[in-house]
């Protein structure tokens, strides 16, 4: 009902999440800003730590995966693990440097 689809399409065994999540992929891709060619480059699916969740009260958990390699694909799996490592510090650092920014600090 929240996207406007009909219940009745589920009987029908219509993936309504994957409809939307292609049209909401399409909208990103065609820049969503009407063809000026700004472009979103960001989809939320609102997903996340929200303030009007909080009345829920729910509880955090933390996501974990575990990485199993043979030898021979070790060194790749490592690659990965680190770049995922990097590009997470680069956010949180990117994050305090907006958010000194956005206070009147500036500088990094």
């Amino acid at each position: 009902y929240l996207y406007g689809a009909h219940p009745r399409l589920r009987e029908r065994k219509a993936d309504v999440a994957t409809m939307l999540l292609h049209a909401c992929a399409q909208h990103t891709g065609a820049g969503g800003d009407g063809g000026t060619g700004g472009g979103r480059r960001v989809l939320s699916l609102l997903r996340g730590n929200e303030p009007y969740k909080h009345h829920w009260r729910p509880q955090p958990v933390v996501n974990r995966r575990l990485l199993l390699a043979r030898r021979r694909t070790a060194p790749l799996l490592s690659a990965a693990v680190c770049d995922v490592a990097v590009r997470s510090g680069g956010k949180k650092l990117l994050d305090r440097f907006l958010d000194r920014k956005r206070r009147g600090g500036g500088g990094p």
